[in-house]
C-alpha cells in the first residue's frame, strides 16, 4: 500500500511538473507572440515614417518648382517692361532725329 501511494504521490507530481511546464511553455509562446506583434508595429510605424518623410519631401519639391516658376515668370515680366522701355526710348529718339532733321 505504501508503494503503491509512493507511485500514486510520484505520479501526480510529475503531472504537476507537465502542467507546468506546460503553462511555461503556453506563457513563452504567448511572450514571444507579443514581441513579434511590438516588433510588426514598430516596423508599420518605421514605414509610416518614412513615407511621411517622403511626402514632406516631395511637398517641399513642389514649393520650389513652384517658387522656381514664378520666379521665371516673373523674369520674364521683368525682361518684358524693359524691352518695352527699349522700344519707347528708341521711338523717341527716332521722333527726335526726324524733328531735328526737319529743323
Amino acid at each position: 500500500a505504501e508503494d503503491h501511494a509512493a507511485e500514486d504521490h510520484a505520479a501526480e507530481e510529475r503531472a504537476a511538473e507537465e502542467r507546468a511546464a506546460e503553462e511555461r511553455a503556453a506563457e513563452d509562446h504567448a511572450a514571444e507572440e507579443r514581441a513579434a506583434e511590438d516588433h510588426a508595429a514598430e516596423e508599420r510605424a518605421a514605414e509610416d515614417h518614412a513615407a511621411e518623410e517622403r511626402a514632406a519631401e516631395e511637398r517641399a519639391a513642389e514649393e520650389r518648382a513652384a517658387e522656381d516658376h514664378a520666379a521665371e515668370d516673373h523674369a520674364a515680366e521683368d525682361r518684358a517692361v524693359e524691352d518695352r522701355v527699349a522700344q519707347e526710348r528708341a521711338a523717341e529718339d527716332h521722333a527726335a532725329e526726324e524733328r531735328a532733321a526737319e529743323d
